[in-house]
């Protein structure tokens, strides 16, 4: 019982840290460049900061595959850093004020902003494969869950044992019933053997009186004087 208990009482108490101080507050900064797809991994509830280096008059323009529009484009424009986004993916604003950078932030990132993003500069393609994973929050809880009650069924097992246990009381059924015919033909057999008529000179089953007119004519004094 104790051996059940440590880990509920670790997650508790990493569940009780992550709600003072928070998932981690500092954005992971990930640089697309040129020839290459580098792969990132985020975790999820983070901030992501997505880099695209150029030139701050250029416009970066950000895609996201799976969708057929631009994302969101950055620019320069009399001195301030433009964001502009056609609202398609939520939480998305403007990742940093130099706009050399253009820079593209993702806010408390989930599986929706999972997927190859690129970005485009006077025609020039970069990517990059982001892969947003389960935060440590969301595993301790699951495990949790599992320490608490370790030993749940499955609705799919006990589904199995349910059917098996109906299975062997219809097959006992069957068994029962065939004994209870088996004993009941046994019987009539019995029943209609003993209904049959009696054998001749078995008078053991006859009627009374059947049996006296038998032994009277048997009887040598009887036929001699006629019944006079």
């Amino acid at each position: 019982m104790r051996s059940r208990q440590v880990p509920v009482y670790s997650g508790i108490l990493f569940l009780s840290c992550v709600w003072i101080h928070g998932v981690d507050s500092t954005p992971a900064v990930i640089t697309v460049r040129r020839g290459y797809t580098p792969n990132a991994t985020v975790t999820a509830g983070r901030d992501a900061v997505l880099v695209c280096n150029g030139e701050p008059s250029e416009i970066g323009v950000w895609y996201k595959d799976g969708y057929s529009y631009y994302i969101a484009y950055i620019y320069e424009w009399s001195g301030n850093c433009n964001f502009r986004s056609n609202q398609i993916l939520p939480r998305l604003e403007l990742g940093s004020s130099d706009c050399r950078e253009h820079a593209l932030r993702i806010s408390n990132i989930s599986k929706i902003h999972e997927g190859r993003w690129r970005c485009t500069i006077k025609m020039e393609e970069r990517a990059v494969n982001v892969h947003v994973v389960a935060s440590p929050a969301e595993t301790t809880t699951s495990r949790t869950q599992d320490s608490v009650n370790p030993q749940t069924p499955s609705v799919t097992s006990m589904t199995t044992i349910l059917g098996g246990t109906v299975g062997g009381a219809l097959a006992l059924l069957a068994v029962v019933i065939t004994v209870c015919c088996l004993l009941r033909s046994k019987k009539d057999k019995r029943n209609n053997g003993s209904a049959r008529g009696p054998v001749n000179g078995d008078h053991r089953h006859q009627d009374p009186e059947q049996r006296k007119d038998a032994v009277m004519v048997d009887n040598v004094l009887y036929d001699s004087y006629g019944g006079d």
